[in-house]
């Protein structure tokens, strides 16, 4: 089985989403067995801010053809979330971005 970690380098909140649902959008690094794949998620969020893992698509701005899990690659962001947001000492998603917006 391979070993997958994702590190979330940017993100936002878009407003104007598939009939009015607003998503996120983040730039990210997924690490597999020793290699980086720089990646493009979106995903969307429950009332409660939790991820909907199963909204999650992923793509690859430099190679079309790569195909990725959007539930495996989603749960990934929702557990670097939680820790993101222990770390930074915030209880919301955009409060996240907004801080690694400060960052970078």
């Amino acid at each position: 089985m391979a070993n997958l970690k994702v590190k979330i380098l940017a993100g936002n909140y878009q407003r104007n989403g598939i009939s009015g649902v607003g998503f996120y959008s983040a730039d990210i690094i997924l690490f597999e067995d020793g290699n980086k794949i720089r990646l493009f998620a979106t995903f969307e969020t429950d009332l409660q801010d939790e991820i909907i893992i199963d909204r999650t698509r992923v793509t690859n701005p430099n190679n079309i053809y790569d195909c990725y899990r959007g539930d495996t690659i989603g749960h990934l962001l929702d557990v670097e979330i939680e820790r993101l947001k222990k770390i930074l000492n915030v209880d919301r998603i955009y409060k996240v971005f907004e801080k690694l917006s400060e960052v970078n």
